[in-house]
């Protein structure tokens, strides 16, 4: 294998490793803010009724 070859091989497995670390962490991210958007849609009426009282 060419020195070119191992090097971008190399590159692509450092990569693999990073995304592999870092996509369980966004996804902990992403399900925390859709609960917050459902918890938010769930209480969207009372929000609303109480914007109506000032």
């Amino acid at each position: 294998m060419t020195e070119g070859f191992l090097k971008n091989r190399h590159q692509l497995e450092m990569k693999l490793k990073w995304m592999q670390d870092v996509i369980p962490q966004h996804l902990t991210q992403m399900e925390e803010l859709l609960k917050k958007e459902s918890f938010i849609e769930l209480h969207k009426m009372e929000v609303d009724a109480n914007q109506n009282l000032r």
